[in-house]
């Protein structure tokens, strides 16, 4: 996940700037993305037309803190959204073994980093 603001010129997202394929599998993004025409809430445009897309799923961006509806890929959500635990555990998110959060307080964050 990636809490942090970006700034770019040119391409940025809020966890991907310019993907070449991979995969994005239950991410997030929440910091203020400040770019181009190419910047994306959770991931800015290809830099090239032939670059691969990235296989995205199970990951969201807060349209609200980030200041973006649109991106690349994953799915938008409001701020009181991200907070729900709920949203993520439609998407498969593990919230026994690695993610936790306190619904209404918190977006969620990994088990390992706060026991």
């Amino acid at each position: 996940y990636a809490l942090g603001g970006v700034t770019a010129t040119g391409l940025a997202g809020g966890l991907v700037g310019s993907p070449d394929g991979g995969t994005i599998m239950h991410c997030y993004s929440i910091g203020a993305v400040v770019g181009g025409s190419t910047s994306g809430g959770l991931i800015g445009q290809r830099r090239y037309t032939y670059d691969a897309l990235p296989t995205v799923s199970g990951s969201f961006w807060d349209i609200q803190s980030s200041g973006m509806t649109e991106s690349l890929g994953g799915e938008g959500r409001t701020t009181v959204q991200m907070m729900d635990k709920n949203t993520f555990a439609a998407a498969g998110w593990d919230f026994d073994e690695v993610w936790n959060i306190e619904d209404g307080f918190t977006y969620p964050y990994l088990r390992w980093a706060f026991e």
